[in-house]
């Protein structure tokens, strides 16, 4: 039982570890082309979504990443 309880909490302190030193920084951009808009439609449709963004102040490298986003048809 109290090797289950050390491995809950080590897997708890890897994901929390990993949430602060990787993912709060790692930002992307991803494209994909979907065969799902109507024919005699737009060609394109851009769609931005945006995901758990905690946006402060103090951080200037998301503020770059978000100003070099290009323009959207629609935001989410």
């Amino acid at each position: 039982m109290l090797r289950l309880v050390a491995l809950l909490v080590t897997a708890g302190v890897a994901c929390v570890a990993y949430g602060i030193a990787i993912e709060r920084s790692w930002y992307r951009l991803r494209r994909y082309d979907l065969a799902i808009l109507p024919p005699g439609g737009p060609q394109r449709l851009a769609v931005l979504h945006l995901s758990d963004l905690h946006f402060v102040r103090t951080d200037p490298k998301k503020a770059r990443f978000l100003a070099s986003l290009p323009p959207a048809d629609v935001t989410v």
